[in-house]
């Protein structure tokens, strides 16, 4: 038997920034003030969430996996006019791991948060200190890469 190891899987989450009528160009999750701090968002990306870390912040309450010990390869923001792409690459993820980094995000954007507040969240490893996590219509898995 030849068997396939799994080396990505890059889910991306789409952010609306205002209200579409094109439900097909993207599904809309209309975040107000999300695009506000950029700049804080892809300081959070590049220095904290991309890695190998103890994601038990961002793990669902009934996730079973072994360990909440992921690396993420990747974390790309691609910002158009009216919305916002967030990539994800890691191996494997947690159970809403990634709607609930979009969260944090969004939190940030909407100025609910600040970093010092999201780096207390994500070094807590407490769930119950975590934004809440983003609508599941915007994330999708972009594709599997063996």
């Amino acid at each position: 038997k030849v068997g396939l190891d799994i080396m990505d899987t890059p889910w991306t989450y789409r952010v609306v920034k205002a209200r579409l009528k094109d439900f097909r160009a993207c599904l809309n999750v209309p975040f107000q003030g999300v695009g506000a701090s950029e700049t804080a968002l892809k300081i959070l990306v590049a220095k904290r969430l991309v890695g190998t870390n103890d994601y038990s912040t961002f793990r669902s309450s009934s996730c079973h996996a072994k360990s909440p010990i992921r690396t993420i390869k990747l974390i790309k923001i691609k910002s158009s006019k009216n919305r916002i792409e967030i990539e994800f690459r890691s191996q494997s993820f947690l159970q809403q791991q990634v709607r609930s980094m979009v969260g944090c995000l969004k939190y940030l954007g909407e100025k609910k948060w600040n970093l010092k507040n999201f780096d207390r969240a994500f070094k807590s490893k407490k769930r119950m200190l975590c934004a809440p996590p983003a609508p599941p219509e915007g994330l999708f898995l972009a594709r599997v890469i063996y």
